[in-house]
């Protein structure tokens, strides 16, 4: 099934687009465009692109025959180099097997690389497809551009562990021991919360019944945030600390959306469930109108 994604530069405290271009897609090439080139044309940039993406390029060089040089996956990667380097908008609609990920997030580092004190927020549909692209598609863009950049995801307070819940619900689950009876579940549980590094559900093994989660997964409405005695080993916390030092935050489209509304209602930055950002991707952008 056919993606669509759009990327652009934002203003300086939220993503707020730049100029929209208005050049209508090119068919039959495999990836449509729509924005590419600035009406009435103007100095090109010069992209840096065909090194990576062409035959005997960067990617091809580091990968061998695990990388296929496409020409639809170099067009997507210069023009959402353009308009990145802009402050522009491109809107891109390609089909599978294009590449997709690797079109737009090798652009993006190339131009944080050459920015510095700079950050993008790349926004997708899911939670599986964040940990894919911080786990796989980033580590390959890097290793091609020969780069590291620092990079975060971004989650909602329900995929972490709060620990004074769960210090609570064990404590009622020894003193009720019907609760759960014979359930290696708490034990399992408090091991996991001595020994992961994030408090993510998703790095947790054991499968748990939703109502369960939800009695020891963070709560906004529950939390206490600075005035919580265990505030300072909080996993949400410690993953909002981690966006902050990020250049690159990896979102989802439901938190890049609240992210908005908020900044909209509120002037206080603190607000914001994003930090300030200069350039936005926003893959599989055609489930936006879902959320």
């Amino acid at each position: 099934m056919p993606g669509a994604g759009a990327a652009g530069r934002s203003g300086e405290r939220q993503g707020e687009g730049g100029r929209t271009f208005q050049r209508s897609g090119q068919r039959g090439t495999g990836a449509q465009l729509a924005g590419a080139v600035p009406p009435g044309g103007g100095e090109p940039v010069r992209s840096p692109m065909q090194a990576f993406f062409g035959p005997q390029g960067l990617l091809q060089r580091a990968f061998g025959s695990r990388f296929e040089p496409r020409p639809q996956q170099l067009l997507m990667a210069e023009a959402l180099f353009h308009a990145l380097s802009r402050g522009g908008v491109a809107m891109v609609e390609a089909g599978t097997g294009v590449g997709k990920s690797l079109a737009y997030l090798v652009p993006l580092l190339e131009i944080l690389r050459s920015q510095g004190q700079r950050r993008a927020v790349v926004s997708t549909h899911t939670l599986h497809l964040q940990d894919q692209l911080l786990h796989k598609d980033l580590p390959v863009a890097m290793q091609a551009l020969d780069a590291c950049v620092v990079a975060a995801v971004a989650k909602g307070w329900g995929n972490y562990l709060c620990r004074l819940r769960l210090e609570r619900w064990l404590t009622l689950a020894q003193a009720w021991n019907g609760l759960w009876p014979e359930s290696p579940l708490p034990g399992e549980l408090a091991r996991w919360a001595e020994t992961t590094a994030t408090g993510s559900r998703s790095e947790l093994s054991a499968e748990l019944e939703p109502q369960l989660w939800e009695a020891v997964a963070a709560d906004p409405d529950r939390c206490g945030r600075r005035r919580c005695p265990l505030y300072e080993q909080c996993f949400f916390f410690q993953a909002r600390q981690r966006l902050q030092q990020a250049a690159l935050v990896v979102a989802n489209h439901a938190l890049l959306l609240a992210d908005v509304a908020l900044r909209r209602q509120a002037a206080d930055a603190e607000a914001a469930v994003l930090p300030d950002y200069q350039y936005l991707v926003v893959d599989e952008a055609h489930h936006l109108e879902d959320v």
